[in-house]
């Protein structure tokens, strides 16, 4: 028990959660800190861009094996099938509009760049190795995500509203269009191409400053969760409860997967 108190403590004071909770007290307290909505784009768009340049350096360290193949066709399934499952976890048990449930569903069926990086940083702290091409994994992860939860979004969708294609494909052309599907995805593969003598190039630029551009993000992301927590309808106990225990179900399922598709413990 004190370890996993220590492990809490750790990652509360990491610094990228600290100034999540420093926006989030500057609006809870009426601050005028406000971060110009071009600002908080650029950020969103380098974090992405890092992302997957950084996963596309992995790929291009990783020698080629199966199981890096069964990882990177687990985690699309993965980031695919979430949403759907969660969607009707939703349904079942609250009663708000489709489209809320569908983007709840992909946000919480889609990877957390912070989780993944508080983990790494954990990793690396207690000097266990893990594979690299993982961080791939989590750019991947990100782009069936969208798709389910645009497919989710528009399956209830008032035929008056206009002709538009339905179903899967239509959601796939679309999220494959996206701006920052199409930058995460560009970034792995250029990543992918250009190796290390890439990093050398702009690994200064692209990858270096990562913790600092996403504590500034955090920030802001601490500022309109709480601004529009203040705005909101109270809600319920079971959308509380779900968001407190979701996570925890999501990293169970996922380490089933990862022992079936042969991950080391």
């Amino acid at each position: 028990m004190p370890e996993i108190l220590s492990l809490a403590l750790d990652n509360i004071l990491s610094p990228t959660i600290l100034f999540f909770l420093l926006g989030g007290l500057a609006a809870w307290i009426g601050s005028d800190l406000e971060i110009p909505a071009p600002v908080g784009k650029g950020l969103s768009l380098f974090l992405l861009t890092s992302i997957g340049f950084s996963g596309g350096l992995k790929l291009a360290e990783s020698p080629w094996t199966t199981t890096m193949a069964v990882v990177g066709v687990a985690a699309l399934a993965y980031g695919f099938l979430m949403p759907i499952l969660i969607y009707r976890v939703l349904a079942a048990i609250t009663d708000e509009d489709h489209p809320t449930l569908a983007a709840v569903a992909a946000a919480f069926g889609s990877i957390s760049a912070v989780t993944f990086v508080t983990a790494v940083a954990f990793l690396e702290r207690e000097q266990v190795a893990f594979a690299g091409y993982l961080v791939a994994a989590m750019a991947l992860m990100e782009f069936p995500a969208v798709v389910s939860g645009l497919t989710l979004a528009r399956r209830d969708e008032d035929a008056s509203a206009g002709p538009r294609a339905q179903g899967p494909l239509a959601a796939f052309k679309e999220a494959l269009l996206s701006g920052s599907v199409l930058l995460l995805l560009g970034s792995l593969v250029i990543g992918s191409l250009v190796g290390e003598a890439g990093y050398q190039a702009v690994g200064n630029v692209l990858v270096d400053p990562f913790q600092g551009v996403l504590a500034l993000f955090l920030l802001e992301m601490g500022l309109i969760v709480v601004r529009r927590f203040k705005r909101s309808s109270p809600m319920g106990w079971p959308l509380v409860a779900f968001g407190l225990v979701m996570p925890l179900i999501g990293a169970l399922i996922a380490l089933v997967v990862a022992g079936i598709v042969g991950l080391e413990q």
